[in-house]
C-alpha cells in the first residue's frame, strides 16, 4: 500500500474548499487508511478554516494546517516539507480554486512508478487577466532559458515520488 499525501494550500477559499475537499477525498479513502488529504491554509479570513473543521468530523483522513499567509510558493514548500516529515511515499499537490478535476488523477496514479514526478496542465485557464499574463510570461522565459515550450508551467497538478523530492 502506497502513503499519499494530497496538499492543497488555500487562503479564501470558502466559496470553492467544501466541493474540492468532497471531491479529493474520494481518491485518499480509496487509495487507503494511511493516505491525507492536507489542506495548507494561510489564515483565510472568509470562514475557510470553518468549513474544513465542519468536514472533519466526518473525514478522518481530512488534516488541516494553518500559518501565516506567506504567499502560494512559500505555501507548497511547507506542504512539501510537511509530507516528507510524515513520511509520505507520494506527494500529490492541486489547488483550491476547483480548477482541477480528481477523476484525472488516476491516469497519474497507475504510472506512478515509472516516473519520478507527473505534471499535467489545465486547457483553459479559469484565471484573471492579470494571472494569464504571468502565465503566459513564466512560459516564453522557460521557452527562451531552456527551449522548453510548457503549456501550463504553472500547473497545480502534480505527482511526485518522495523519495528525490
Amino acid at each position: 500500500m502506497s502513503k499519499l499525501l494530497i496538499v492543497i494550500p488555500s487562503y479564501n477559499e470558502a466559496d470553492n474548499i467544501e466541493n474540492v475537499i468532497e471531491d479529493w477525498y474520494k481518491v485518499v479513502e480509496k487509495i487507503g487508511p494511511e493516505s491525507r488529504l492536507v489542506i495548507f491554509d494561510g489564515s483565510s479570513k472568509d470562514g475557510t478554516d470553518e468549513i474544513i473543521r465542519n468536514l472533519q468530523r466526518s473525514m478522518p483522513q481530512l488534516e488541516l494546517q494553518i500559518f501565516p499567509k506567506c504567499g502560494h510558493g512559500a505555501t507548497l514548500h511547507i506542504a512539501y516539507k510537511y509530507a516528507l516529515d510524515v513520511g509520505a511515499e507520494y506527494v500529490f499537490q492541486t489547488d483550491a480554486d476547483g480548477q482541477t478535476i480528481s477523476s484525472e488523477f488516476w491516469n497519474f496514479w497507475t504510472q506512478r512508478e515509472q516516473y519520478v514526478m507527473q505534471v499535467g496542465y489545465r486547457k483553459r485557464r479559469q484565471d484573471g487577466f492579470g494571472r494569464l499574463i504571468v502565465t503566459r510570461t513564466l512560459r516564453l522565459i522557460l521557452f527562451l532559458s531552456f527551449g522548453l515550450w510548457i503549456p501550463d508551467a504553472n500547473t497545480p497538478f502534480r505527482l511526485i515520488r518522495a523519495a528525490p523530492l
